[in-house]
C-alpha cells in the first residue's frame, strides 16, 4: 500500500493538533499539514522566503485523507507511530555523547552506552568512538580531554516503555546485569489478564524490568514463536520493562556486553 513516505514525505512535526510531513525538492520545502481535530488537509510550498498554499494531487489528497482518518480514529496509538517515525529520522543528526570516566568505573562495559529518550520512544545505542573531541567541540587546549569517554549514536531503536503509576520504568543510571542467550524463553507473571506469558531474549537491567520483544502464551516455544501472534503487538505501554522490535532484541543480545551502562 502506497504511503505518505513513498512520495518522499517525512515525519517532520506534530504540535499538538497538526500533523505535519516535510520533503525537501531541490531548494524548496514542501510540507503537507494535516489537522488531526478538522481532518482539514493543505499544502504548502516554502523557499525560504514564503510559504505559498498549494493544491495536492489527487495521490497525496487520498494519503493525506486516509492519514486524517486514521489519527481521528486510532488517536494516540497513531500519533506515537508518527512521532517515533519522527524521531527515528531527525534524531539521527545527535551524534555524539560524552561521560565522564567516573561513570564508568572498570566494573562497567564501555563499548556501547544506553540511553532511553522518553519522549522519542526510542532506545538509543551509543559506541564508543575514539575520535578527538576536539574536533567537535571548542575545547581550550589544557583542558584533559581523557577523563572523558566519547560516544556515537550508532542506532535509535522504537521502543514502548512503561505508563504512569506502580506500571512506570523506573528512571536513573543502572547497568546491564545479564543478557541472555539467543532466544532464550523467559516466563513473565506480570501480564495483565494472563497469569504467566512468554517472550524471547531480553538484557536484564534492574530487578525484573527487562528489555525485551513482544509476549507470547505459554504454548510457544523458542524454536517456533515466531509463527505465532504476539498477545502484545498492539499496546502503547508496558507495565515498565523497555519492550523494542524482535529483530532489534535479536540484535541486542548478540552485541551489548553485559556491565554496560544503560541511563534511563
Amino acid at each position: 500500500m502506497t504511503t505518505l513516505e513513498d512520495l518522499g514525505y517525512e515525519p517532520y512535526r506534530y504540535d499538538g493538533t497538526t500533523l505535519i510531513y516535510r520533503k525537501i525538492e531541490g531548494d524548496t520545502d514542501v510540507s503537507l499539514e494535516i489537522d488531526r481535530n478538522t481532518r482539514e488537509i493543505r499544502k504548502f510550498s516554502n523557499d525560504f522566503r514564503k510559504k505559498v498554499e498549494l493544491i495536492p494531487n489527487a495521490c497525496e489528497k487520498t494519503l493525506m485523507e486516509n492519514a486524517a482518518n486514521d489519527c481521528a480514529e486510532n488517536g494516540e496509538r497513531w500519533i506515537n507511530e508518527f512521532l517515533m517515525k519522527q524521531n527515528k529520522l531527525s534524531r539521527m543528526t545527535e551524534k555524539s555523547y560524552i561521560v565522564h570516566r567516573l561513570f564508568l568505573s572498570p566494573e562497567c562495559s564501555d563499548k556501547y552506552y544506553l540511553k532511553l529518550d522518553r519522549r522519542a520512544h526510542c532506545l538509543d545505542i551509543y559506541e564508543r568512538d575514539s575520535g578527538d573531541m576536539r574536533e567537535l567541540y571548542p575545547l581550550r587546549e589544557d583542558f584533559d580531554t581523557s577523563e572523558y569517554v566519547l560516544f556515537t549514536l550508532k542506532k535509535s531503536i522504537p521502543c514502548i516503555f512503561g505508563g504512569e503509576g506502580r506500571a512506570r520504568t523506573p528512571a536513573g543510571v543502572f547497568r546491564i546485569e545479564h543478557v541472555s542467550g539467543p532466544h532464550e524463553e523467559y516466563v513473565s507473571p506480570y501480564y495483565p489478564q494472563h497469569e504467566q506469558v512468554k517472550f524471547f531474549g531480553y538484557l536484564a537491567v534492574f530487578e525484573d524490568y527487562f528489555i525485551h520483544s513482544n509476549m507470547y502464551l505459554t504454548d510457544a516455544a523458542s524454536d517456533t514463536f515466531m509463527e505465532k501472534e504476539p498477545i502484545s503487538a498492539q499496546e502503547e505501554h508496558t507495565s515498565g520493562c523497555i519492550r523494542v522490535p524482535q529483530e532489534e532484541l535479536d540484535w541486542l543480545v548478540a552485541n551489548i556486553p553485559e556491565k554496560s551502562i544503560i541511563e534511563m
